[in-house]
């Protein structure tokens, strides 16, 4: 899916909450992005993305409790 994803990489994103608000009700959502993470932090500039950062490298992964996803 990734590699259909037009040049920003996220043609097929509708957003990266999705369906989330029906699970957990303490739950966190943690999404790998890669290196679509420029374009998802434009594309989703509302959001208060935690981005992780890791002791060996890696980018592109954020996290959001249920509390800060918005309700859909």
């Amino acid at each position: 899916m990734a590699l259909a994803a037009g040049s920003a990489g996220l043609d097929r994103t509708d957003h990266p909450a999705g369906s989330a608000q029906a699970f957990a009700a303490r739950g966190v959502l943690i999404v790998e992005v890669g290196n679509t993470e420029s374009a998802v932090r434009r594309a989703f500039r509302r959001l208060p993305f935690v981005w992780l950062e890791f002791e060996r490298g890696g980018g592109g992964v954020f996290l959001l409790s249920r509390e800060q996803l918005p309700a859909r």
